[in-house]
C-alpha cells in the first residue's frame, strides 16, 4: 500500500474527513469520527495519521511537507497482505477476522520505501530485524515502539506474535491519540 504522493497535507486530511461526514450534514460526533478512523481512511489519510502519531511519539510537531524523513516513506503492513509461506511466520492465524485487520490502521507503519520493498512478505522476526537494522536517521519512533515491544534484541527472536489482539491494541492506541489531538 505504498503511497508515492508526498504532497498530502492538513487541507487534504480535512477534506477527506469532510467527505466522510457529508451524509451526516457535517455532524462531527465522537462516534462518527471513530468510525471514520476505523473504516473509511484512504492511503493518504493513513500516512497522514501515522505521521501525526509519529509527531506525538517524538513529542514535537514536524511539518509534513518539510520533514525530510517523510519524502521516502511508504505504508508498511506489519502483517503482510499475502499469507507468508513459512509455517512459523509470527503473525497468528490468517482467518477471516485477521484478514479484515490487514488493512487496519493498527497493522500499518511508516517505513522507508526501500526497506519496505525488501521486507515485503517476510516473516515477523525478519521484519523486526529489518526495522531495527536500518540507519538511525531513517528509523522512526513508531518503528522503535514495535521493535521494543516485540523483538528480543539479545536473542534476535520475537517476544510474542503480531496477531489480531496486537493489531487491535495498536489501532486503539493510535485512534485514542488522534482523538486527543483533534477532539478536545
Amino acid at each position: 500500500m505504498a503511497d508515492d504522493n508526498d504532497d498530502y497535507n492538513i487541507n487534504d486530511f480535512v477534506n477527506d474527513m469532510l467527505k466522510a461526514f457529508e451524509d451526516e450534514y457535517f455532524a462531527w460526533s465522537n462516534k462518527r469520527y471513530e468510525e471514520y478512523l476505523n473504516y473509511e481512511i484512504s492511503n493518504h489519510t493513513i500516512k497522514f495519521i501515522l505521521w501525526k502519531y509519529e509527531n506525538y511519539l517524538l513529542g514535537k510537531e514536524l511539518r509534513y511537507d518539510d520533514d525530510k524523513k517523510m519524502h521516502n516513506i511508504s505504508i508498511e503492513h506489519i502483517a503482510p497482505i499475502e499469507h507468508p509461506n513459512k509455517k512459523d511466520h509470527g503473525f497468528g492465524r490468517y482467518d477471516g477476522k485477521f484478514k479484515n485487520l490487514i488493512n487496519s490502521l493498527g497493522n500499518c507503519l511508516l517505513l522507508d520505501k526501500d526497506i519496505n520493498n525488501a521486507l515485503k512478505n517476510s516473516i515477523f522476526c525478519k521484519k523486526l530485524k529489518g526495522y531495527n537494522d536500518q540507519e538511525e536517521f531513517k528509523k522512526l519512533k513508531q518503528q522503535e515502539e514495535i521493535i521494543n515491544k516485540y523483538l528480543n534484541k539479545k536473542t534476535g527472536t520475537i517476544k510474542s506474535n503480531w496477531d489480531k489482539n496486537a493489531i487491535e491494541i495498536r489501532k486503539a492506541k493510535i485512534i485514542n491519540t488522534m482523538k486527543n489531538i483533534y477532539i478536545k
